[in-house]
């Protein structure tokens, strides 16, 4: 009996160190909802709304009730959030090769953005630049919405450590958000 729940705690253990890791993994995304903007540029983001088909250990976790409600003049749900910082988890190799100036530029351009954008309850939400995805994941219960300008920052920090690799971030004190820069 006793090994049997060393061998779950272990299990836990890892699958909670694997996630702290490499924020969220998602298993046969489905895309939901796609829609394209052209830029200043000429380019043309796409927004994807997506689920996954994920065990739940790997998902990210809801936050903490302290840091649920975020004040601030660019939220406008509870669930907000905007001006928490996104920490820097660590660097993958990339499933396929991401160029550098899609990141820059696509990062620039959501850092320009004003406002908020929300994450459904357990949905992914992708911005895409040719070969480079920023991916942003809230809570599982509940929509999460954060702000563009947030968004943009954490993926100029991400890229900044790991330029042409994948990457995370996860939100301070465990904020029940990921940001990650993914290869397409």
């Amino acid at each position: 009996m006793q090994s049997q729940i060393v061998l779950i705690l272990l299990i836990a253990a890892i699958e909670t160190i694997t996630t702290a890791v490499y924020g969220r993994t998602c298993f046969n995304k489905n895309v939901t909802e796609s829609s394209q903007f052209t830029l200043a540029s000429g380019e043309v983001m796409t927004i994807e709304r997506f689920t996954c088909d994920n065990h739940p250990a790997l998902a990210s976790p809801d936050p903490p009730s302290g840091l649920q409600k975020r004040q601030s003049s660019a939220c406008s749900q509870s669930n907000c959030v905007c001006g928490i910082p996104c920490l820097f988890l660590d660097c993958n190799a990339p499933t396929r090769t991401i160029q550098a100036s899609h990141c820059t530029a696509l990062a620039q351009q959501l850092e320009d953005m004003s406002g908020p954008f929300t994450i459904p309850a357990n949905e992914g939400l992708g911005f895409i630049l040719q070969s480079c995805e920023y991916t942003a994941f809230g809570s599982l219960t509940q929509s999460t919405q954060y702000c563009f300008h947030d968004m943009g920052v954490a993926a100029l920090e991400i890229f900044s450590v790991c330029g042409t690799q994948q990457g995370a971030c996860q939100g301070q004190n465990n904020a029940g958000f990921f940001v990650d820069q993914i290869a397409l």
